[in-house]
């Protein structure tokens, strides 16, 4: 065995710089032209005296010689090197070592006809249906039932290939069928006729020798090919080197299994919820072909894509040597072998800058390259986790010259070109986003056979090449939309979208928080995105602040076409933050070990969705914010307390003396309106609802307290400070000035007011149900960002790109 060591065991132990300079440092010594090596080799051993002492020394040379002809073979079909004739001859000699095998070896073709009893996961369900079978547990007559039915579909396959096959002498039971089989098709069946052929007569058209061949080795313990006792990874080499020249003729196959194996091992991946973290193979110590069990390598399993690749170390051979090769570029292959772990850079520069610009080269493909590669387009998306923001942002741009003279930049100072995004940014993102709403998919079922399920659907979109469609964004979307009881759907992604520069931002934004929240589990990332929101909403839907536009109007600088103009922006504003529902918001009460408060919450991002900014007379805009705050939670009031580490300040302000009245309102309509809260005690299987009035009678006395106080000191004023109609009775700027006297005569207990006010305006701790617990309430305490994060999320999407769409 040399051909050092097959190609130091199909490169898995080259490094960056190997791979870039495409020499490779082999065990022997360094090869600059592998091909001239190859046929260096194969005249020694055509001038070698063949001396086959045991049966082992025959067998050695047939996989020595194999590893020769697949390379061969892989040169002379890419037109690398023509080695036709040397591969010609080792055919020749490989026939003859297999006849004389024959005489001393039994070899069995069953292996092939058992490809054919073959039941996919969904037709086994559909006989069940057939059979009327219900449960997982069969009985005797079930089972004998099910038997029958799956020998019957088993046969007709197998006599499909075969006719004259004896179907119950080839021992196909449905039931010892593999579990990884070949994907079926007229091009395989022709091969696998031919290595029919081959077992029976030693003998093979030379047009399918190399799968044949590839599958002899392969299959060896099913079709009796023995395998050298000694240097079993060299050999084990050699079978993952004859998997990528079995299909080096059919660039198509050859690609797909790449693909498959990427999207499919995406779809175990988030199916499955890995916990070790955010890279797709970070904990090397797993066995990873169990970790792929039921998943890369077969298409029993609704959802799975059939790939010959079994697991990622064969992945990482099967990408390096389609870079060896020259059949993907240096970009693409080292994006792949990042994700999977195989590849790191030094510690003297981070992921960001080193990958910039390979990821830069690699998504200025032709878009087309890779909607037909969404193996690599998912690798793509994966990649941006370990992206910045300004590094993602740079590979889409280009530096164009402006139209400003040379001379006049010259004079001022400035530099005559600009940051400008490239036409297909738009197209590309759409990609990611693709992967980001599947991502984002798997993050509302706790069940995995239910992930399965969702997820094999969106799967299929992939296998007809329709994923990266508008409609079938939308549909996914919509999908996601149904998990948070979103209020209105969304009508478009991106592809109607004006392609200019502040459109593709918006969109580049919303990718990167997106993937860098998914894979980091961190809110600030949807924090960093309501931050955005904010600024589309200034620049596309601007409404002043209601404390602006009231000396505006008070002032009389506020025109009647600015108001029309602020009206129409809130209009618009309402029909895009229209919200998404909670049915069951709980709140833990911090007096109580087990109490809890429950209310249906809609949950948006400006109060100026719900609000009329233009609101003058009597605080009305005051007032019904805090009855708002009842029944719906702002993002972005919930995003000032993230990033300022502080309470919800519209019930600190309240608190502040010049807001009395603000103060006496809200209590108000919180002790006379229905609050439609349900309180419930946490007991040891359930939460049981139950009477509390304890909230309700102490805010009947602070705001009895409050009215005593107003009335004492103004005593010629009746004996209510508000009217029948629920409105204050007196001027807002003497209540004003009595707000500093009350609050300084501590009449009621200010910290015990607080708290009640926050749990009633959706402010105290969250209460969760733990979901791994299918029977016992294991409720824990979290805030709102972290018990809220994937609905937000999805929630953030919608309002990002209707945002993004009002642009021209």
């Amino acid at each position: 065995m040399d051909i050092s060591e097959v190609i130091w065991r199909v490169t898995n132990f080259s490094n960056i710089e190997e791979m870039k300079s495409g020499i490779f440092q082999f065990p022997f010594g360094r090869i600059e032209k592998l091909d001239e090596y190859v046929k260096k080799m194969i005249k020694i051993l055509k001038e070698k005296k063949i001396e086959h002492k045991t049966i082992d020394d025959l067998v050695r040379d047939f996989w020595d010689y194999s590893a020769y002809f697949f390379l061969c073979h892989i040169y002379t079909e890419l037109k690398l090197n023509d080695l036709s004739e040397e591969r010609d001859w080792l055919k020749i000699k490989l026939c003859e070592f297999f006849t004389l095998l024959k005489k001393s070896k039994s070899f069995n073709d069953d292996w092939i006809y058992w490809q054919y009893a073959q039941v996919s996961d969904s037709e086994f369900n559909k006989l069940k249906e057939k059979c009327k079978i219900k449960g997982k547990w069969l009985t005797f007559e079930d089972s004998k039932r099910l038997d029958e039915e799956l020998n019957k579909i088993c046969k007709i396959a197998v006599e499909k290939f075969d006719p004259t096959a004896d179907y119950d002498k080839r021992k196909c039971n449905p039931h010892f069928a593999k579990a990884t089989p070949l994907e079926k098709s007229t091009w395989l069946d022709n091969r696998l006729k031919a290595l029919q052929k081959f077992i029976e007569k030693g003998e093979c058209d030379d047009m399918y020798f190399a799968y044949v061949l590839y599958l002899l080795l392969k299959e060896r313990r099913d079709l009796g090919m023995p395998k050298p006792n000694q240097f079993p990874h060299e050999y084990d080499a050699i079978v993952t080197l004859a998997s990528f020249a079995a299909h080096i003729d059919n660039k198509e196959k050859l690609f797909s299994n790449v693909d498959n194996y990427l999207i499919d091992y995406f779809y175990w991946y988030v199916r499955l919820e890995m916990s070790w973290g955010k890279e797709l193979d970070s904990n090397s110590s797993l066995n990873v072909s169990q970790r792929i069990f039921h998943s890369c390598a077969h298409m029993n399993y609704d959802g799975d894509f059939y790939t010959i690749i079994s697991e990622n170390e064969e992945l990482n051979s099967w990408i390096q040597l389609m870079y060896f090769f020259k059949l993907i570029t240096l970009d693409e292959a080292l994006i792949v072998l990042r994700c999977f772990g195989f590849l790191r850079v030094s510690k003297d520069i981070t992921d960001s800058a080193y990958f910039t610009r390979f990821f830069k080269k690699a998504i200025r493909q032709d878009p087309n390259y890779l909607k037909a590669r969404p193996g690599f387009t998912f690798c793509l998306y994966w990649m941006i986790h370990l992206m910045n923001e300004h590094d993602f942002n740079k590979v889409f741009q280009d530096q164009v010259k402006t139209s400003t003279s040379v001379d006049y930049c010259v004079e001022n100072g400035l530099i005559p070109i600009k940051e400008s995004y490239t036409k297909n940014t738009l197209k590309v993102l759409q990609m990611f986003l693709f992967f980001a709403l599947i991502d984002l998919s798997t993050k509302f079922k706790t069940e995995t056979k239910e992930k399965k399920n969702v997820l094999a659907l969106l799967m299929e979109t992939i296998k007809d090449g329709t994923w990266n469609n508008e409609d079938v964004l939308l549909k996914v979307y919509k999908h996601l939309g149904q998990n948070i009881n979103l209020k209105r759907e969304i009508t478009k992604i991106s592809n109607d979208f004006p392609n200019n520069d502040k459109t593709i931002k918006s969109m580049v934004l919303l990718v990167f928080n997106l993937s860098k929240f998914l894979r980091d589990d961190d809110i600030r990332w949807l924090v960093d995105e309501v931050n955005y929101i904010k600024e589309l909403q200034r620049e596309n839907l601007y409404i002043p602040e209601h404390s602006k536009l009231r000396r505006d109007q008070n002032n009389g600088d506020l025109a009647d076409s600015e108001v029309t103009k602020i009206l129409k922006a809130q209009e618009k504003l309402r029909e895009i933050d229209s919200g998404f529902k909670i049915l069951s918001f709980k709140q833990k009460i911090p007096s109580f070990q087990n109490l809890v408060s429950c209310r249906e919450l809609t949950v948006k991002i400006f109060t100026d969705s719900d609000l009329n900014t233009l609101d003058s007379g009597n605080d009305k805009y005051f007032r019904n914010l805090y009855s708002n705050l009842v029944h719906t939670k702002y993002a972005y009031l919930e995003r000032n307390m993230t990033i300022h580490y502080a309470t919800l300040s519209k019930v600190a302000c309240l608190f502040e003396p010049r807001n009395f009245p603000d103060m006496l309102t809200a209590l108000y309509d919180l002790t006379h309106n229905e609050l439609g809260l349900h309180w419930l005690a946490v007991k040891e299987k359930s939460f049981d609802e139950i009477p509390y009035y304890g909230y309700q009678n102490f805010l009947v006395e602070c705001l009895g307290k409050m009215e005593t106080f107003v009335l004492n000191e103004k005593r010629d004023c009746g004996d209510s400070i508000f009217d029948d109609d629920g409105e204050l009775s007196f001027k807002i700027s003497y209540l004003r000035k009595l707000g500093e006297k009350f609050w300084e005569s501590g009449i009621i207990q200010e910290d015990e007011l607080r708290e009640c006010l926050n749990v009633l305006y959706c402010n105290s701790d969250l209460m969760n149900d733990l979901p791994e617990y299918e029977t016992d309430v294991k409720p824990y305490s979290t805030n709102f960002w972290n018990a809220y994060k994937y609905e937000m999320a999805v929630y953030l999407i919608k309002v990002t790109v209707e945002l993004t769409a009002l642009y021209k």
